[in-house]
This record gives structure tokens, sequence and C-alpha cells, in this order.
């Protein structure tokens, strides 16, 4: 824990590699909630299968989710939030699909008793 998943339509002509994108946002998560870098973990899922508003196939979406062990204050979440979403609109700014793409960011927080790991 902590794990980030980002999913993005394939329509924004990016395809990678996200190592920048995920070590930025590592860099985050160690600086402002103080999490071991061994223990982030990242993934990247391209969508192909989407449909977005009235579905025009201009129209595109990042979405980066992010589980984090709780209880986390909520100014550092907010701060946490802030920073992937400025990282994010940076990282995919010079998209083919950016004039019509959405980018958004959730952080959920689980229980250290409903989070179970081996090593």
């Amino acid at each position: 824990m902590p794990h980030i998943t980002l999913e993005y339509t394939d329509n924004i002509g990016k395809k990678g590699p996200f190592t920048a994108l995920f070590t930025k946002l590592h860099d985050i998560l160690v600086k402002e909630a103080s999490v071991n870098i061994a223990n982030c973990k990242s993934r990247a899922i391209k969508l192909s299968d989407y449909y977005i508003a009235q579905g025009d196939p201009k129209s595109a979406f990042v979405h980066l989710d992010l589980l984090l062990l709780a209880p986390k204050k909520e100014e550092l979440v907010n701060s946490i939030g802030d920073h992937f979403l400025a990282i994010a609109q940076d990282f995919f700014l010079d998209t083919q699909a950016a004039p019509s793409m959405q980018i958004s960011v959730a952080i959920n927080q689980i229980s250290k008793t409903s989070y179970f790991k081996s090593g």
C-alpha cells in the first residue's frame, strides 16, 4: 500500500511509458504521506471499450485512483489530490485529445483490518 491505478482511453495518443509519471506520483506519496517507497505499486490500464457523454469519439479521459491505508487527515488527502491532478495534467498536456479530455483523481482510504498482503 499505496496502490495507484491509471485508466486512460485509447484515443488520447499517449501510449507510455508511464515510468516518469509514476515516479513523480510516488515521490509525492513519500514526501507528503511519509510512505515507504518500497510499498508503492502503480499500473496503467488502457481502455478501448468506453462511452463518454453523447458518444463523441473525440472525448477522452484519464483517471487516477489512489488507494491508501486510513486514516489520513483531510488536509493531507487534499494536498495529495491537488499534486496528483497537477502532475497528470502536465503529463498528458501534449496528447492529441487534450482539448476534449477530462482528468480526474480519486483517493480512497481503507482500514488496515481490511487489507491483507504477504511479504
